[in-house]
Formats: C-alpha cells, structure tokens, sequence
C-alpha cells in the first residue's frame, strides 16, 4: 500500500467542500431595481469634528461663565468689606 502524502488529504478535502458547495441552494435574486425613498436612506456619516468643536466651545462658554460668576462674587465680597468699614 502507498501512503498518502499530506497535499492529497487537503486535495480530497477540497474537492469533497466544492461537491457540498455545488448542492448548495440560493434564494433567487430579486427582479427589477429597487428605488429609494426617504425612509430608505443610509445614516449619515456622523462628523465627529464638527462634534468635537461644538463640545469645546461649550465647555469654553461654561468656564468663561464660571470665571465671570466668580469675579462678581468678588467684587461683591469686597464691597461687602468695605460698606462696614464706613459705617
């Protein structure tokens, strides 16, 4: 008896993939073309730049928000200190 080599195996197993593959049964492809209407419109592509910027000018609004709020607590603070004094 000859033994048989490795690619032989790989072969007969290629070929017994292809046998099943052939017998095989596909839906049949859909006839004539479809159109596309608004409700079949792909997302958009989400612009993650444009996102990215709005997000920093709002955290840069809030701590210039921040930044004001505490400056006039100060000069409140300071006025406070002060009215006593003259009293």
């Amino acid at each position: 008896m000859t033994q048989k080599s490795p690619t032989d195996y790989r072969g007969a197993l290629f070929l017994e993939t292809l046998t099943s593959w052939k017998q095989m049964t596909f839906p049949a492809p859909e006839q004539g073309r479809k159109t596309v209407g608004k409700d079949d419109q792909m997302a958009r592509k989400p612009n993650y730049g444009y996102e990215k910027r709005q997000k920093e000018l709002a955290k840069k609004a809030k701590k210039e928000e921040k930044t004001k709020r505490k400056q006039e607590k100060q000069v409140e603070k300071s006025a406070d200190e002060e009215s006593p004094a003259e009293n």
